[in-house]
């Protein structure tokens, strides 16, 4: 066969037979030594062979030709024949290569060529010893930040000094973390990244292919087992020019393993919304979509409205990546590449009869044009959009190629529904307002809110409490003030008249329409928090663009200089 039909071979097996993760992988690598040196010699560091027969190569490591290339497996195939073995050329990730060749090389204490392969050679993990202590060290991490409640591990390396900073997000604040168990170098949080990609990635089930490189961004999900506990983190790294080193951020996003979601009631939405919610998940068809920043809790909510949503339908969820387990609902991952993208599913999801479909974003026309065409053909359509209110949905689906008369039409838009995440005050320590503003430590920012909550709630005034800062040795919160996070949540109903106002794009109009209906924004839904003791108002200030006490309707100068030289 000539090498050009054999290129044409390997490349079509390349679209349908990759090997990308070790869980793949059944054999182990060839324990013949002669032809372990004869692949040492030729550096083929792109291709590896295991005891069954198995040529694991890639085309993408180096510069030379596929041609070349084609002919050295050929080389291999006729080896292997003569050894009784039936060769099988798979392509592979170049990451499962780069560990079946570390095995190799353990064995036979023959050095591998890691040229061309754009490895961080000198932070790979060769001793076992080595290995042990930084699985201990990440053993450690994962059961620290599960009992703090832990929604992102924060680690930032200093390469000049050798030294890397440790931090927990929990209830949206970031902590130093100063347990000795946690100390870290910034060798030793490197290694731990090289690691988690290198061989947690792809042994626990992970989803990416990506080589370690600290000189570039990586990202990845993996699934990590302590003696405690079971944990599924999304991995991410940047390289930093100062402090020279790398800023790596784990994010936990599921604790359990076990498929526990939270309902709405869980999620500590009010009754109201809880109804409201409840009317919505139980549409037959029509688009819900979930707006917000990042870290406002929009996957949350859909997945709190799949326990409403009756067990005899089908449900398919498409996620990137898969971040709890759903009970009754067939999760998909999505991938990097034309085959397994948001768009490429939204083409074909049709033919698995599903009854909701929900997808973790709508993220350019194909999949909107999907959903909209899922939603007028009898399917319930659950999405995000990244906008800072449920109104401006409307706008950001006209950017992505929609227009007025198909969102306006029928009942295609059911529900927007827009949300952010608050400090819940700590029931130990918090302070009433009115006390706070008579003590030492009261600022500008605290006297303009009393002032704001004066003139405009004085009978819910003594019901209003902020964080007590001076509350260090508090068990509670442990200092912070604040315990959990509180949802503040505006949900609009698209009804006919809705579709009126969408029609015209008259989006001011609609809203004050809905305000004369009873309805209530983002700011009144955290007044109504703040006014019963549950949320501080500088938290919901830092939450909201919605600064108590300022008119940023028609900012007033005058007015703002006045009243700050009265508080200073």
């Amino acid at each position: 066969m000539e090498s050009k039909d054999n290129i044409a071979k390997l490349e079509e097996m390349y679209r349908t037979q990759s090997v990308n993760v070790i869980t793949e992988i059944t054999s182990n690598p060839i324990d013949d030594g002669d032809l372990r040196r004869y692949l040492s010699e030729k550096n083929y560091n792109w291709l590896t062979v295991l005891n069954s027969g198995e040529i694991l190569f890639n085309f993408e490591t180096d510069s030379d030709s596929k041609s070349e290339k084609v002919e050295a497996i050929n080389n291999v195939a006729s080896m292997l024949l003569k050894r009784g073995l039936t060769p099988m050329p798979r392509p592979c990730s170049v990451t499962v290569i780069q560990y079946l060749l570390s095995l190799n090389a353990k064995s036979t204490n023959v050095k591998k060529s890691h040229q061309n392969l754009n490895l961080v050679t000198d932070n790979t993990i060769d001793d076992q010893n080595e290995r042990t202590e930084v699985q201990h060290l990440l053993d450690n991490i994962i059961d620290a930040a599960a009992q703090a409640g832990t929604s992102d591990i924060h680690i930032e390396t200093d390469e000049h000094n050798n030294v890397a900073q440790f931090r927990f997000r929990v209830d949206g604040n970031l902590t130093i973390q100063t347990a000795t168990a946690l100390k870290l170098t910034e060798r030793m949080a490197i290694k731990l990244g090289s690691m988690i990609i290198g061989h947690e990635a792809h042994t626990g089930g992970g989803s990416t292919s990506d080589t370690f490189d600290k000189n570039r961004p990586i990202n990845g999900s993996f699934t990590v087992k302590t003696q405690k506990r079971t944990v599924k983190l999304r991995y991410s790294h940047l390289p930093i020019a100062e402090p020279k080193g790398l800023s790596i951020v784990m994010r936990i996003v599921t604790g359990d393993g076990k498929g526990t979601v939270p309902t709405f009631y869980d999620l500590q939405y009010s009754h109201s919304e809880i109804a409201l919610l409840d009317r919505i998940f139980r549409y037959p068809q029509g688009i819900i979509l979930f707006t917000g920043p990042t870290g406002s809790g929009k996957s949350s909510a859909m997945a709190a409205g799949t326990t409403i949503i009756p067990k005899t339908t089908k449900i398919i969820s498409f996620e990137d990546p898969v971040e709890s387990k759903l009970p009754n609902v067939c999760q998909v991952q999505i991938g990097n590449n034309e085959y397994t993208s948001y768009a490429a599913y939204a083409r074909t999801v049709l033919r698995q009869d599903p009854d909701v479909i929900i997808y973790g974003e709508i993220r350019d026309e194909i999949v909107m044009q999907s959903a909209i065409d899922q939603a007028n053909t009898g399917h319930l359509v659950l999405s995000t959009l990244h906008t800072n209110t449920p109104a401006d949905a409307i706008a950001r689906l006209i950017s992505l190629g929609s227009d007025l008369s198909t969102l306006s039409h029928g009942s295609l838009i059911r529900a927007l529904v827009g949300q952010r995440l608050v400090g819940k005050l700590c029931p130990a320590c918090k302070v009433k307002l009115s006390d706070s503003i008579n003590s030492a430590s009261a600022t500008s920012d605290l006297k303009r809110v009393y002032a704001h909550f004066s003139k405009n709630n004085p009978a819910q005034l003594d019901s209003i409490y902020t964080k007590n800062l001076n509350a260090k040795h508090c068990n509670i919160c442990k200092g912070v003030g604040e315990k959990g996070r509180l949802p503040l949540v505006e949900i609009i109903m698209v009804d006919q008249v809705g579709r009126d106002f969408i029609k015209e794009l008259n989006i001011k109009g609609w809203l004050e329409y809905l305000r004369t209906k009873g309805w209530r924004d983002l700011t009144e839904k955290a007044i109504e928090r703040i006014t019963n003791g549950s949320v501080c108002p500088l938290s919901a200030e830092s939450t909201l663009d919605a600064p108590f006490g300022i008119n940023t309707v028609e900012f007033d100068y005058e007015e703002f200089d006045r009243n700050s030289s009265t508080f200073l």
